[in-house]
Order: C-alpha cells, then structure tokens, then sequence
C-alpha cells in the first residue's frame, strides 16, 4: 500500500511535466510543418496541412491544459493519473501517424515522447503492455483507417513490434528500478529508526545504571559514592556561599536489627529515610545514606538559624514516625551539624566536624541536635 502511494505521489508530479512536454512540442511542430509534414505519407494537400497545423496549435494544446487544470482538483487520484497516461499516449500516437513518412517507417519525434513517458513515468507491467499496446494499436489504426490505399510493407509492422517491445522494456526496468530505490530508501528509514531507537535505549539505560550507581537499594537516597562526587565537585570549586552539613544517626539502631531482624530494620531505614526527604525537600538538599544507619545531609545558601531549625525538624519527623524500639520510648535520631560560611575548607574537614558533634549530642543522651559555625 505504501508503495502504491509512493508511485501515485511520484506520478502526480511526472504527469505535469510530461503534459507540458507534450504542449510544448505540440506548439513547437505547428510552427515547423513544413520541416516533417510535407514528406508525410499520410497528409497530402494544403488543406490537410492546415487542419493539422491547426490540430497540434490549437487542439492538443488545449487538451494538455484541460489535463493540467483537472490535475490542480484531481492530481493524486489513480484514476486521473490513468486516464491522463492514456490521453497522452493517444497525442503521441497521433502525431507519430502524422509523421511517418516514405523515408522512415518510425516517426523519431513520436520516439522521443513516448520513450519520455516510459521513462519519466511509473506504472506496473501489466498497465505498461495496456497502454503501450494502446499506442501501437492506435498508431496503426489511424493509418488504415484514413488511408485506406496506402500499402503497409512487413517493415512498418516490424518497427511497431520493435517499438513495443523497447517501451516495454524501458518502462519495466524504470519499474523495478523505482521500486528498488523505495524498497532501499524504506530499509535505510528502517535501519535509521531502529538506530535512533537503540541510542535511546542505550541513553536510558545508562539512566538507570547512572541512577542505580549512585542510589541506595535499601533506602532510596543517594550513596556515599554520589556523596563523594559531590564533595569532589564542591572540594574543586571552592565554598563561596553558606553550606550547611548534618549527619544524622539513628540511636541505638543495632538492637533494631538484634531484636526484630534486618528484614525490619530496613523498613525502619525506608521511613527514616522518607520522613527526611519531607524536610529537606529543596531541590539543591542532598541527602545521602553514608552507611549503615548514618545519613548525611549537604544544604547550601542555608543560615545557621535555618539549619538549626531543620535540624529541629528532622528530629520531630523521626519522633513522629512512632517506630517502636526494644531499648526506647520509640526510634530517635542524634544529629550533628557545621555552618560554614565564605572561609573555605574541603568538604571531608565539614563532615569530620559534624561528626563530633554528633557525638556530643550521643554523649548528652541522644535523641537531639547539636550545630556549631565554622
């Protein structure tokens, strides 16, 4: 089907410069009679001349516009296309009858235009021996049937036959070629969409193993291996605006995993973990497993007040969240935390600092937040 579509569409356009061809050749021998008509067999007085001249001035002409003006309504339909191949193929019968004369039994002009026609147009091989037949038929029969007297030697006939064959010829192999170049052109769209496919499946997947890479399993967070990148990036461009570290502990996690399991101490982790991201929702927040039950959390463009006070707020969602714990009341989190401001050091220095004072909140009881500037 889409191959008929291509040939129609291919055609639309052929037609109009073959009928234009057609017209303008037609105008062209009007005015040069005197060149090919008076050696004609078939035309033998000035009178006939003159209605021929009129004919290939006037009357083919207008036939050819007639054609032009249905293709602006009816260009692309098959049976247009059709009918105009079949018009043109009569004109061009006509004017080879016309033509022939005692000195050839081929008219070269007629040649020429219909070899334009195999050539230029498409159709299967089945409509090319209709319409070339067609040609060969009505070329002959005009002869007979207007000049009756004149004797059609063996080599008349032979050329007609030589004639038909040759268009055929030309028409089938400009049919298959046509539909090589399409079958061609379909694979390489089918080879580029395919090859445009698999990139964006390669991209996607690098996606997932980029995502994979850098996210924790269990909790959904970013790893420490994305941590890592991340305070290579930071240690590499300098601190130029306040940055805030928290680590962030879960007390006394490991009687969670002694008591109820590691099945159930990952469920804990996974609501921590969600309880966090509620809080530390911006998008510039990094909030990491740095591992085990310790999360980090990177904040920039952040005041010491406003990191205490997230600080704050990690510890009431942890508290919120109920988790029953075989040693308290229910599962806590000890936070430590540094506010730097412009003065510089690496990102590992900010984190080693955030850990002692974690620690000092551990060693106050845990259960809360410590934060000191830098």
């Amino acid at each position: 089907m889409k191959l008929e579509l291509h040939i129609k569409k291919h055609n639309g356009k052929s037609i109009f410069q073959v009928i234009v061809a057609v017209i303008s050749i037609s105008v062209i021998l009007s005015q040069v009679t005197y060149l090919w008509l008076d050696e004609s067999l078939i035309i033998d007085n000035e009178i006939e001349k003159e209605h021929v001249k009129q004919l290939f001035l006037f009357g083919i002409p207008c036939v050819g516009v007639s054609l032009l003006v249905a293709g602006r309504y009816f260009g692309q339909t098959v049976i247009y296309q059709k009918i105009s191949i079949l018009v043109v193929v009569s004109i061009v019968a006509t004017i080879h009858t016309l033509s022939i004369s005692m000195f050839s039994d081929i008219s070269i002009i007629s040649l020429i235009l219909i070899t334009l026609v195999a050539k230029v147009l498409v159709f299967p091989p089945a409509f090319s021996m209709l319409v070339y037949a067609n040609y060969v038929f009505q070329a002959n029969m005009m002869v007979v049937i207007f000049h009756t007297d004149i004797v059609l030697y063996s080599n008349y006939y032979f050329s007609l036959t030589a004639t038909y064959i040759w268009l055929n010829y030309l028409s089938i192999n400009s049919y298959k070629s046509f539909v090589n170049d399409y079958l061609h052109e379909q694979k390489e769209k089918s080879l580029m969409a395919r090859a445009v496919l698999l990139n964006r499946e390669i991209k996607a997947k690098n996606v997932m193993l980029n995502y994979h890479a850098y996210i924790d399993e269990v909790t959904g967070l970013y790893n420490r291996r994305y941590l890592q990148k991340k305070m290579t990036l930071l240690n590499q461009g300098g601190n130029q605006r306040q940055f805030g570290v928290l680590l962030i502990d879960i007390d006394h996690f490991k009687q969670v995993n002694d008591v109820y399991g590691h099945s159930k101490g990952d469920e804990y982790l996974k609501a921590v973990s969600h309880a966090l991201r509620c809080v530390f929702k911006r998008k510039t927040d990094l909030v990491a497993r740095y591992g085990g039950e310790e999360i980090v959390v990177m904040l920039t463009e952040i005041t010491k007040r406003d990191l205490e006070e997230k600080a704050r707020q990690a510890c009431a969602a942890v508290r919120a969240l109920a988790l029953k714990h075989p040693l308290r009341e229910c599962v806590s989190v000890s936070i430590g935390g540094i506010h730097a401001g412009l003065d510089y050091h690496s990102a590992e220095h900010y984190l080693d600092e955030a850990d002692a004072c974690m620690y000092q909140v551990k060693s106050n009881g845990r259960n809360g937040y410590w934060v000191e500037s830098r």
